[in-house]
């Protein structure tokens, strides 16, 4: 297991102020969410800075995952729009591009997985259509991922079409692929009821590409500082540790870009020992 911390909690922070500021703390992982400033495809140089990104991980010895999960990039007044699964096909082109564009950077930068959201289902279309179009969708975009050797990876989340676990069997029951894997966030296990979280890791043990890690209070999607809700923290790296994952577990704060560096400090001093801890007990 390696400490990461997931780029939509510093967005305030420039590309590389904020990179330097993780290797400075000592993470050992990021989660690169493609969004404005953070190597989307209309910045500026935006070329040139992927390179850049990649040089700077590999002499700091950080590895990525790439998050194709920016709120606002593609329509500044829909949250999360456009979808896979939208009723304009242009406006689903313009999803894949985005997708495709994120293969890309997550192929550039040898990134661990490239991590994606359903979307929400669109207003009139049933659960079973919407989801045949995000399949569709996913199936395309996995065939152009693997010429890339890039890794898709699927982040169920409260209020998309995929919003559980549950939902994700659902979607691997009508479409898998040993190229299609999990985003797995702990906070979301909790809110959806789908505990015990150690169950949950030893059933998707073998899918699992990345990791977030948030505290919450039960029932409430909110991600908090860790410590500051009802997670019992030991005991979910104890699990994870047990489960046999060793790639990134990212601090996702999206809604503290304001007090990153204090986060990105907290977050370190609260989780680093804990993960150390949990990997000697498994080693025991």
């Amino acid at each position: 297991m390696r400490i990461g911390y997931h780029t939509n909690g510093m967005t305030q922070h420039g590309l590389f102020a904020g990179l330097n500021l993780l290797a400075k703390t000592g993470y050992r992982s990021v989660a690169i969410n493609i969004d404005h400033g953070w190597l989307a495809p209309g910045d500026a140089g935006v070329k040139a800075n992927v390179h850049s990104v990649k040089s700077l991980l590999n002499d700091r010895g950080i590895n990525c995952v790439v998050e194709a999960t920016a709120n606002f990039l593609l329509d500044p007044e829909t949250r999360n729009g456009p979808t896979l699964m939208d009723h304009d096909p242009g406006l689903v082109e313009s999803r894949m591009r985005y997708l495709k564009y994120c293969v890309d950077v997550a192929a550039e930068l040898e990134a661990d997985c490239m991590s994606m959201r359903s979307g929400t289902r669109p207003e009139g279309l049933t659960f079973e259509k919407a989801m045949g179009r995000l399949v569709d969708g996913v199936e395309e975009l996995l065939l152009y991922a693997a010429e890339r050797d890039v890794v898709v990876s699927i982040e169920p989340e409260p209020g998309m079409l995929v919003d559980t676990l549950g939902r994700f069997d659902r979607l691997l029951h009508l479409f898998d692929s040993p190229r299609m894997m999990l985003t797995l966030d702990v906070s979301h296990i909790f809110c959806n009821d789908e505990l015990p979280l150690a169950a949950q890791l030893d059933r998707w043990k073998d899918k699992i590409a990345n990791i977030h890690i948030a505290d919450v209070r039960e029932g409430k999607h909110q991600h908090l500082p860790l410590g500051e809700g009802q997670i019992g923290f030991p005991l979910v790296l104890n699990a994870i540790a047990g489960s046999g994952y060793c790639g990134g577990i990212h601090v996702d704060l999206p809604d503290f870009s304001q007090d990153a560096a204090a986060m990105i400090q907290n977050s370190y001093n609260f989780l680093f020992p804990l993960i150390e801890q949990a990997k000697a007990k498994n080693l025991e």
